[in-house]
């Protein structure tokens, strides 16, 4: 029986070896901070209050969409939230009922907070909750 049973495991360790030194963090913290800031320079910034809903969830459409009612100065006002940043399947997908039951446990009838990114193709508030 040979001494080392995976040769090949003992020479991807050995040649691994010499990249071990980069997984420590060296460079100090502010450098870290604006490569950081400079990756995410693109994204504008969302101070403005204008940009945040506030509102009660009546409705889970899927595992990422939810309709938002919002009280507004003519009435109360039914608003279209796609959650930004999730992908989830749809209902006839497999597992797309089970994410619109997590959606739901997670937000439905809950008063919440949406800031608005902006607005996708088929003209639902893009947002975070």
């Amino acid at each position: 029986m040979p001494r080392f049973a995976y040769p090949w495991l003992l020479l991807l360790l050995i040649g691994c070896q010499a990249d071990w030194t980069t997984l420590v963090d060296t460079e100090p913290a502010s450098q870290r901070e604006n490569a950081v800031a400079d990756q995410f320079s693109e994204i504008p910034e969302q101070d403005a209050r204008s940009d945040w809903l506030t509102g009660k969830v009546v409705h889970i459409l899927d595992g990422d969409t939810l309709d938002l009612l919002v009280d507004e100065e003519d009435g109360p006002k039914k608003i279209r939230i796609r959650l930004q940043g999730i992908d989830c399947p749809e209902r006839g997908q497999p597992w797309g009922k089970r994410a619109t039951e997590y959606l739901s446990d997670l937000v439905f009838q809950e008063t919440v907070e949406v800031l608005s990114i902006g607005e996708d193709r088929y003209g639902r508030v893009l947002g975070r909750i």
